[in-house]
């Protein structure tokens, strides 16, 4: 079995699979993104994205285009549906590993293009979210994109450097906006300071990258012009002005201070930075970089850097960046061969060890009823899988232990870890997330004609998980008793405190993550005020 190839069955078999198997569609999130997805293959429109009857702005639609060419062969099925991002990450591992072989093409016996896809795989941040259904790992696959084709600039090969750089831009464009530009241009700023080659003069050079760009920026217009035109001027300001100078400049959502992602560095770069071997060589491999070396550890630092300037922040966005990092890693423990040892068997063990007790010491006070104010805030689901998920993690840190030396053992523990607490608190958490029960209920409601409306701030979680028919109608609450007057055989859908009785019997009710969610009928809801989101 080539490395490669091994890298890749490990994360189907440890990240993939697990993780679409006991993890529901989680709200609101992956709930919205599909729902839009179900709006285009209801109504047919592929140019203008829709959530619940309005046009949808805050996202291009590469995604939504994706999941629809499986469902045309599928039909409208959630595993289908589930498959783009795992897809894009197993991409994004083996581009990494060719980014390698490019890199370093005198590595004895590969074992850096070897070792980078098992380091990605198990970074904890890579474990987390390259299963979810989201846009970061097919942004990551699109920025090792532009990283070939600026290789293929400094080696003086034009016509596929601008083919690549424009592919790049132009896909990252329509998968999650211009914010594209930002890993191009990190990865350009890199590759022209680390990297020799390119016999032409530094103004040519630009010239060539800008090119790339335009191309890329013409073949994302191809869409976006004719939305524009037909989603309005609304629609068209959103796309255009509010989706990229808005969001990079002063953002209107997960506005956080500059230094938010160095504090979170060392959680998002788990485990790597716990080896010995890796502080142990770091010295040296910083006193003496090889070019391919410096090239991904400038832009891993530039995009850092740009990313903790821009305003908006979500720890997912640094997603792309993974790549390189594991390019950095691998690199430097490149010398250490998996006879020699580095401490990667003791970190592999460590992890889940940790997450044992943590999770074991949880359940024991939990039953203990030793910390009374601390259990009442957290969820049922969190205190019932408590000794489960220790004891998974147990059993993990125990094999662990048996593991082969070498980046494989960590990135096992690691991504072995994110499996056994799916596995583990699956049974436990999906009642508090999955709304396929009161989504299936909305749709009987709307089947028998009675008008529907959500009190408070609805982002979509029911359309597709219910397959509606018909958009919700949304209230504040001051409309509630107004909109239940014209329709008194309506319903009205809120989330509601569990720890808050409601003062009426509700015709329907389920848990939804820390709250409650469920259904009233129109001539209640003047009693009644939402908890919120």
């Amino acid at each position: 079995m080539s490395p490669l190839f091994r890298a890749l069955t490990l994360y189907l078999l440890v990240l993939v699979l697990p993780a679409l198997a006991m993890r529901p569609l989680l709200p609101v999130d992956e709930t919205r993104y599909l729902s839009v997805a179900w709006e285009m293959f209801r109504d047919g429109d592929w140019l203008v994205p829709h959530l619940n009857g309005e046009p949808y702005s805050h996202k291009p639609p590469l995604l939504f285009w994706l999941v629809n060419l499986l469902w045309s062969l599928a039909g409208p099925l959630e595993w289908a549906a589930r498959l783009v991002a795992p897809a894009f990450g197993l991409v994004a591992l083996a581009l990494t590993a060719t980014l390698a072989r490019r890199l370093w093409p005198d590595d004895d016996g590969g074992w850096t293009a070897a070792a980078a896809p098992l380091i990605l795989l198990g970074t904890l941040l890579w474990a987390v979210f390259a299963t979810l259904t989201m846009f970061d790992t097919m942004l990551a696959v699109f920025a090792l994109v532009a990283a070939h084709g600026l290789l293929d600039l400094q080696a003086a090969r034009w016509r596929r450097g601008l083919l690549l750089l424009a592919l790049a831009t132009g896909f990252g464009t329509l998968a999650k906006g211009p914010v594209i530009l930002v890993h191009v241009l990190a990865a350009a700023l890199a590759a022209r300071i680390a990297l020799g080659g390119a016999p032409r003069r530094h103004w040519s050079w630009l010239g060539l990258l800008a090119l790339g760009l335009l191309l890329g920026a013409g073949l994302a217009l191809l869409w976006a012009v004719p939305a524009a035109r037909q989603g309005g001027p609304a629609y068209a300001e959103a796309i255009f002005l509010e989706q990229s100078a808005g969001r990079m400049v002063e953002s209107f959502a997960h506005r956080r201070p500059a230094w938010w992602y160095l504090a979170l560095l060392p959680a998002i770069t788990l485990p790597w930075w716990l080896l010995p071997g890796l502080w142990r060589r770091l010295p040296g491999a910083l006193r003496r970089p090889d070019a391919g070396l410096r090239f991904c550890l400038l832009w891993f630092l530039a995009g850092l850097v740009a990313f903790s300037l821009v305003s908006g922040k979500q720890v997912h966005y640094l997603l792309p960046l993974l790549p390189p990092f594991a390019l950095v890693v691998a690199r430097i423990l490149m010398p250490a061969r998996p006879a020699a040892g580095g401490g990667e068997r003791a970190v592999a063990v460590l992890l889940p060890a940790v997450a044992a007790a943590s999770f074991i010491g949880l359940g024991l006070l939990d039953m203990t009823d030793a910390l009374p104010a601390w259990r009442g805030g957290l969820p049922d689901w969190v205190r019932a899988a408590a000794l489960p998920v220790g004891a998974a993690a147990a059993i993990l840190a125990a094999l662990a232990a048996f593991l082969p030396r070498g980046p494989l053992a960590p990135a096992l523990g690691c991504a072995g870890l994110v499996a056994a607490i799916h596995l583990a608190a699956g049974p436990h958490a999906r009642p508090y997330y999955d709304l396929t029960p009161i989504a299936a209920h909305v749709a009987d409601l709307q089947a028998e004609g009675r008008p529907v409306a959500f009190l408070g701030r609805y982002q979509g979680q029911l359309d597709f998980l219910g397959r509606l028919q018909r958009p919700l109608t949304v209230l504040r609450p001051a409309e509630a008793g107004a909109w239940a007057a014209a329709h008194p055989d309506g319903a009205v859908l809120m989330v509601w405190r569990r720890d808050r009785p409601a003062p009426v019997q509700p015709a329907f009710l389920q848990p939804y993550r820390n709250r409650l969610i469920g259904q009233w009928d129109a001539a209640q809801v003047a009693t009644l005020q939402p908890a919120g989101p």
